[in-house]
């Protein structure tokens, strides 16, 4: 005869053996939603990263615009340097004038997120007439290449 106690026991070793591991389903089902959610938050990284080298872009030729202008005021002449620089890159673009690359040296000191010269196009440039600055080589921000604030 079984007591009452052991008779529990039995009842409770059938459900623990019932429950052994995880089905293919489960863990097929969490593998997605993980899968998902990384891929969200790496786009969400990246769209950010862009949008830092955008806001840097942009403050970087603020601060070039207000020097060029007050050079401008002082001098009555741009702070250029160098021959006139062709700008097909600028799609579209009326502005009349030759466009230069800043003369930096003539608005120092000066720190720089970007136009600091590793390479040939990692200049600004500003159009000796309006002295509206660009980044020449410009910044990939929403689906296109971005060469000055928009």
């Amino acid at each position: 005869m079984i007591c009452l106690k052991h008779r529990n026991l039995f009842k409770n070793k059938n459900i623990v053996i019932s429950q052994k591991g995880i089905t293919l389903t489960t863990l097929v089902v969490t593998i997605i939603i993980l899968l998902i959610l990384s891929t969200t938050i790496i786009t969400n990284i990246n769209t950010g990263k862009k949008e830092e080298k955008y806001k840097k872009m942009c403050a970087d030729i603020n601060i070039l615009h207000e020097r060029a202008i007050s050079y401008y005021s002082k001098y009555e002449e741009a702070p250029i340097q160098g021959a006139p620089i062709d700008i097909n890159f600028l799609d579209g673009n009326t502005e009349t004038g030759n466009f230069y690359q800043i003369d930096l040296n003539k608005l120092a000191p000066l720190t720089l997120n970007f136009g600091t010269e590793q390479d040939s196009e990692d200049i600004y440039i500003i159009n000796e007439k309006s002295l509206n600055i660009y980044y020449l080589k410009g910044i990939k921000f929403k689906d296109s290449i971005v060469h000055n604030e928009q």
